[in-house]
């Protein structure tokens, strides 16, 4: 037998093998199909995906020759306007807390409590207010995050009745000493007296933290004394270490005074509910001023401080700040959108202190002034839709996006519409709308088209329409105008 005949015979008997094998189980050779997965489990793979790409972007490819990623020894939340006893704001402080707590590589030493802290505790003695912000943040983290806050006047408790004199909402301040417990009094060193007085001191993981609450008008003198007292003794000990201060209110003209002398404060506010998407929420001077956004809803006002129209629901959001310290004393600010579950890509980083100020000029109101202004696409246009049935319902026009040149977000867009009927009368209809970037992380899924509604008269008609885009700078773009003329209506101005 030679050996293709041995060869053949081999394969043969394989065969055979193999299917009185398949015999005996019925013969069905169909594949087994894959196990499917459930949608929790495609959902924890979908989370472990996203915790792995905030990782590799802020951490292990992270490079910044101020700042050095892996060598952080500090690191804590700023959060601020709960306003626990809102509708539903219990519901939206754990979701944002249990966001907050996934996207965290290393540990958390702190949650910083910028006021209003309650919605009305103030007026309604409702402690569950903090009782239930106190036990979801226990509950949510370990024993080794601690806990700072300082109060908002009018929400959380009184104030001054006037500048510098007799204080109101010490029982308050009591009720929430006694409430929150010892988890939220770790590290500090003023006395019992002065908690109640409205100011703190707490060190935690070797760093200082500074509250002073607010009053009816302004800071005591009292306050801001000790304010600099505190201030003059911690810097000289360690000039070259940041100080961490907040206050609920941003700076005002009485505690600039004493922040000025500080070139290491970083400091901390909340209020104005204005939203940290844009490079307005980052400020130098002599100090560094940030501006924490809020978790109950949102404001936003334009550079003119005028309205801005609400565009959508302003309570779908809550934002946050992580802060972090390395080795030497660099500091970076990573901001957290905890509602639309999203960390926005450009961090800010403020180098430790230096005896000449140089950490003091990356974010100073220069960059707005030198900024460039927006612009609208080439051969951009408004269009105009009239409606179809009663032609004095409202005329929608719409106009794209402007782009930012220099990287300044676009903030808003400013609307004037000039309209004439066929009477002789004229209306002028001004309107400023939001870019909507606070609802979109980063400027991701910008609308590309804004479309808006002003008022419509019945022909003969004439409407004319000027629309400018605003950067976050400040700095308008160049007037995007259209006119739109009836066929009986010459009259156009």
């Amino acid at each position: 037998m030679n050996s293709i005949t041995k060869r053949l015979l081999v394969v043969i008997m394989a065969c055979c093998i193999f299917l009185v094998a398949m015999s005996g189980c019925g013969g069905d050779i169909t594949p087994t199909p894959e196990p499917t997965m459930t949608p929790e489990e495609l959902a924890a793979i979908a989370e472990q995906e996203a915790y792995d790409a905030f990782k590799k972007q802020f951490y292990t490819e992270y490079r910044n020759e101020n700042f050095n990623a892996s060598d952080i020894v500090l690191t804590f939340a700023v959060i601020s306007d709960i306003h626990m006893g809102l509708y539903k704001q219990d519901e939206k402080l754990q979701d944002s807390m249990n966001f907050l707590k996934s996207r965290l590589v290393n540990k958390l030493d702190a949650i910083m409590l910028a006021g209003d802290i309650t919605n009305s505790y103030n007026a309604s003695k409702d402690e569950s207010q903090i009782t239930i912000t106190r036990d979801i943040l226990l509950n949510t983290f370990s024993e080794h995050t601690a806990f700072f806050y300082c109060l908002g006047r009018g929400h959380d408790c009184g104030g001054y009745e006037s500048s510098g004199v007799q204080k109101t909402g010490d029982e308050q301040r009591k009720k929430f000493y006694e409430l929150f417990g010892e988890r939220f009094r770790v590290g500090e060193t003023q006395t019992y007296e002065e908690t109640i007085e409205g100011y703190k001191h707490a060190v935690i993981g070797g760093y200082n933290f500074l509250a002073v609450d607010m009053f009816a008008g302004d800071y005591s003198n009292q306050s801001l004394k000790w304010l600099e007292n505190k201030l003059k003794d911690i810097t000289k000990a360690e000039p070259d270490k940041p100080v961490f201060v907040t206050t609920h209110v941003p700076v005002t003209a009485s505690i600039s005074k004493v922040l000025d002398k500080f070139p290491q404060v970083i400091h901390f506010s909340g209020h104005d509910h204005t939203p940290f998407n844009t490079q307005r929420a980052i400020s130098q001077s002599k100090f560094t001023e940030l501006y924490n956004g809020g978790m109950a809803y949102y404001r936003e006002t334009n550079v003119d401080s005028l309205s801005v129209l609400d565009n959508g629901n302003n309570f779908e959001y809550s934002q946050g700040f992580l802060v972090e310290v390395d080795r030497n004393n660099n500091v970076r600010v990573l901001r957290y959108d905890m509602y639309y579950k999203d960390i926005l890509d450009n961090s800010w980083v403020i180098p430790a202190p230096k005896e000449d100020g140089s950490h003091l000029e990356l974010y100073t109101v220069q960059r707005f002034r030198d900024g460039e202004k927006p612009v609208f696409p080439e051969n951009a246009t408004i269009t105009f839709e009239f409606p179809q049935e009663n032609i004095k319902d409202s005329v929608k026009i719409s106009f794209p996006a402007a782009q930012s040149v220099d990287g300044m977000e676009i903030s808003h867009y400013a609307i004037n519409a000039v309209i004439k009927d066929g009477g002789g009368n004229q209306y002028t209809e001004k309107m400023t709308i939001s870019s909507l970037l606070v609802k979109h992380p980063d400027g991701k899924g910008l609308p590309e088209v804004y479309t808006v509604e002003i008022p419509g008269v019945a022909p003969p008609y004439s409407y004319k329409v000027t629309v400018r885009a605003y950067a976050c700078s400040g700095k308008a773009s160049a007037n995007l105008v259209a006119e739109v003329i009836s066929e009986k209506y010459v009259d156009i101005i």
